[in-house]
């Protein structure tokens, strides 16, 4: 697991995780993909569901309005 995905990264939610450089831990995820239809129906609608959050129309008015808060000395 890398810190960077923890934002949106939820484990047995939206993903599999499993620890950097494990891999029989990556095998074992991939099995249980490969395996398991309803798991890997339901990470795929919440991993929609949480792409749905991280639009680039989000993002730029998240930055408009930081920029906004630093020009009005917020």
């Amino acid at each position: 697991e890398s810190g960077g995905v923890s934002e949106y990264a939820r484990d047995n939610h939206n993903c599999l995780m499993v620890p950097v450089g494990d891999t029989n831990k990556m095998a074992e995820a991939i099995i249980r993909l490969l395996e398991e239809e309803g798991l890997r129906s339901r990470l795929v609608q919440e991993g929609f569901k949480t792409a749905e959050m991280f639009t680039w129309q989000k993002a730029a008015n998240q930055t408009k309005q930081v920029f906004l808060e630093a020009l009005n000395g917020s």
